[in-house]
Order: C-alpha cells, then structure tokens, then sequence
C-alpha cells in the first residue's frame, strides 16, 4: 500500500504555526495511526487530565499522558485489525450515518457540525471518521469478545450491596416554613422590628402560616412560608445549621443572614434511606464487572500483540509538543 505524505500545518494556543511531515506513528499490519492523529488523540487526553485533576495528581497524569496515550493508540488499533479480521468492523459508511444522525438531532448544518468537531476533537471531519470507525469497530470486539464473558453473578451483586450499603443512600431531606425579613439596601433595623414583631405573634400562639402571611418579605409567604421538601445542602448554610438541631414541629429563633432575618419552622424531616437494589444494580454491575474486564482486556491484546505484527513507529512525542505546559 503506498501512503501520501503530505505537508500539514497546525495552530497551537499560542496561535504560532507548526509545520510538519504527517507521518505514520503505529501501524498494525496495513492499519496504520498516523502522527496528526496520535497527537489529537493526545490533546484529547490531556484536556481530559486538566478537567478531571488538579494538584499532584493532576501533574501525575500529566507526565504519563503520552505513554498512556500512546498504549490507548496501540490497543485501538489491534483491536480495530481483531474487528476486520473477524468480519465485525463498522465501515466508514456507518459510521458517517451515525454522525449525520446526531448532527440533525441537534439541528446542526454540516459546516457547523464539522467546525465543533475540529473544535473539540482538533480533528477534520475525514480525520474523525477514521477515528471514530477504529473505535467503534474495537468497542465491537470489546463487547464480543470480551464484556460477554464476564458473568456477574447475582449472589455477587447481593453481596457487594449487602458491604456498600451505606454508598447507595437516598439523601436526607427537610421541609421547612420560613418566615425573611429582607433588610434592604438600607438600616436593617425596619426589618429587625418587624421580625421581632413576627416572633411576640407566635409567642402569643399565633400560627405560624398566618405569620408567614403578615410579616414575610419572601414569595413563599402565598404559601404559608412552605418552601417544600429539598435535600440537605440546596439551601443556605445558616438554616440548614438550625434545621439539623430542630425536631419536627419545632420554631426557631430569629436569626441573621447578611441579606434578611429569618424564623423558620420544620414541618417534618426524612432521614437518608437505602436505594432498593434495582435501582443500584447497574451500577454494582459496573464495579464489579471493571477489574474483570482490565484482566481479560490485558490478556485479549497480550494475544493480539503475538497474532499480528505491531509497529511503534514515534515511541516519543514530537519535538514540538511541551509536555510540561499547562493550560
């Protein structure tokens, strides 16, 4: 097979143009992973790293971001050669209906749709096709060859339930009546009076909704100061702290935020609860179906390295990349 060498130019973030030689960077029997595209997949993975870590770790994940790009690459295409040796791989003609297919049901023309692709893939739309074949086709293999196999028992699911119940908890939640005095841009004093107006009301047994009703400056007070259920954190700091020393039925004091005075009632609280099993089991399946795959995925490309012949042309990044910049 001869391949076309053809000069490229790339546009980093510091807007300089590089200009290079795309050249093949691995090669599985006549497939082949060209350098522009070990370099966009590369970026992908960064980007990835410096939204999902900070700190150490995140410097961590920097440094192995080639190696572990570079190993992705090797896998995608040996399992991409396994997938048309066997007669599974999807075609490029799929895999454009499966593009257009989103495109529209987004309501993307094709300029704007091949614009985001280079945008966040940093590949052209014949670029991503490729790609996207290579990895469709091996999640083909991965799933034939490999999820298949990997029974989860139910006795196992019971069991990891059974250990983890206390991950797969419904959250706490509270349903509270407030009655906010809101201090304004102003002397705060106004709504100090009137709060403390509100509080001698229910001292003398008044009911809370009618208070709520005659002294709140909040919208809730249509509703008698009923804010409805929510869960432990939706709300501000200073109530909620209240609420957790509170028992049902309880009223508060006044109390002070920086933009009102408040008096809340709790109407009734509901303790964090198990989540039914059904609802978790997909994923405990996961969890428990993970290490399974990562031993049986070492395994099936160990298999693959010694069925065909694998090339790592460019083991090290190019010149031009820093792999010590962050963004």
């Amino acid at each position: 097979m001869t391949f076309l060498f053809c000069l490229m130019l790339f546009t980093w973030q510091d807007d300089s143009p590089i200009h290079f030689v795309d050249r093949i960077a691995l090669k599985v029997n006549d497939k082949i992973i060209t350098q522009r595209e070990l370099v966009a997949m590369y970026q992908q993975r960064r980007q990835g790293y410096m939204e999902a870590f900070r700190g150490a770790e995140l410097d961590e994940k920097l440094k192995s971001c080639w190696d572990d790009t570079l190993k992705e690459a090797q896998e995608q295409l040996l399992l991409y050669e396994n997938a048309v040796q066997e007669g599974v791989s999807l075609s490029e003609e799929d895999v454009r209906t499966r593009l257009n297919a989103m495109r529209e049901s987004n309501g993307f023309t094709d300029e704007e749709f091949e614009k985001i692709i280079q945008e966040q893939v940093g590949m052209a739309l014949p670029e991503f096709i490729k790609y996207r074949q290579r990895v469709d086709s091996s999640d083909q293999v991965i799933q034939a060859r490999i999820l298949s196999r990997i029974k989860i028992e139910e006795s196992d699911i019971a069991k990891y339930y059974s250990e983890n119940r206390t991950q797969y908890m419904t959250p706490a939640t509270y349903r509270i009546a407030e009655i906010a005095l809101l201090k304004g841009e102003g002397d705060p004093l106004a709504a100090k009076i009137k709060a403390n107006s509100a509080a001698d009301f229910l001292k003398k047994g008044g009911d809370f909704t009618e208070a709520a009703q005659m002294y709140s400056d909040s919208p809730s007070k249509e509703n008698g100061g009923d804010l409805g259920t929510v869960e432990f954190g939706d709300l501000n700091a200073s109530i909620e702290d209240r609420v957790k020393a509170m028992e049902p039925g309880g009223v508060s004091e006044i109390f002070e935020t920086p933009t009102a005075f408040f008096i809340i009632k709790l109407l009734e609280r509901t303790p964090p609860r198990p989540k039914p099993i059904q609802d978790v089991r997909p994923e405990i399946v996961r969890k428990l179906r993970a290490p399974r795959m990562e031993a049986q995925m070492k395994s099936y490309i160990t298999e693959l390295k010694e069925k065909y012949l694998l090339q790592v042309i460019l083991k090290k990044p190019p010149k031009y990349l820093d792999l010590d910049e962050k963004i």
